[in-house]
């Protein structure tokens, strides 16, 4: 789609090219994220497809300490698989 119908409700992103070995990384970071913020809505595919994408939901109001919450997460992994 064009980047003015995207929606502004998902930060889309993925690892590396996210294949092979990237795409491995990508399933490790939805594991870990959904074992420390199940409560969040962190998923590949919104239809649980398989993808290469890494999506943050953020349809409901997600507060200043969400945010920094996944930005540690995301930093924290990084630095573990870099």
């Amino acid at each position: 789609t064009t980047p003015a119908r995207r929606s502004r409700m998902q930060v889309v992103f993925t690892i590396g090219s996210g294949s092979g070995k990237d795409h491995e990384l990508v399933e490790k970071f939805l594991a870990e994220a959904n074992d420390e913020l199940g409560w969040l809505d962190i998923r590949s595919h919104p239809l649980g497809l398989p993808s290469d994408a890494i999506r943050v939901t953020m349809y409901n109001h997600q507060t200043l300490d969400t945010v920094k919450v996944v930005r540690e997460l995301m930093h924290d992994f990084h630095k573990r698989h870099a």
